[in-house]
Parts: structure tokens; sequence; C-alpha cells
């Protein structure tokens, strides 16, 4: 007879899995990710006001979206990356 409050061997991790992403992982992935928007910005700033001029009073607008969603998007390549390299990804 078994106890409703014991859990089966399957349903337990074993000590040989790989570890969860931690906090720091997150956090490094998300610099990571904005550096390299701000190196961007560093280098294309002539070119991404001259992109967003036509937008009038909503150049700003335009331009903070757009570099928000840029940023958002380097830091989810940069952790699929990470994880992919450290073999959580797929599992």
């Amino acid at each position: 007879m078994s106890k409703p409050s014991s859990v089966s061997q399957e349903a337990r991790p074993s000590s040989n899995q790989l570890s969860t992403p931690s906090r720091i992982e997150h956090f490094v992935c998300a610099l990571a990710g904005l550096g390299g928007v701000a190196a961007l910005i560093l280098i294309f700033t002539p070119l991404l006001f001259r992109t967003v001029e036509p937008f009038g009073m909503l150049s700003t607008t335009v331009l903070v979206v757009s570099l928000t969603a840029l940023w958002i998007l380097v830091w989810v390549s940069v952790e699929s990356l990470w994880e992919w390299r450290a073999g959580r990804l797929f599992r």
C-alpha cells in the first residue's frame, strides 16, 4: 500500500540532472543584450535619427519602442544561446 504523500521514483529529480538557470544568468544575459544594443546605438546614431525623422512628433516614441524591442530580441537570443551551450535548451 502506498502512502498518498509519497512521490514515486520517476517523479523525483535525480542528482545528475542539469540545474535550472539562475537569476545571475538572466541578469548577465540582459546586460549583454543591453550592451550590444548600446554599441549599435553609438555606431548608428545618425542613421537612427534620419530613419525616425519622418514620424514627426512620434519619432521619439518610435525610437524608444523599436530600441526596446531590439534589446528584448538580443536578450532572448543571448539567453537561448547560453542555454543551448549549457545543454538545457531542449530537454
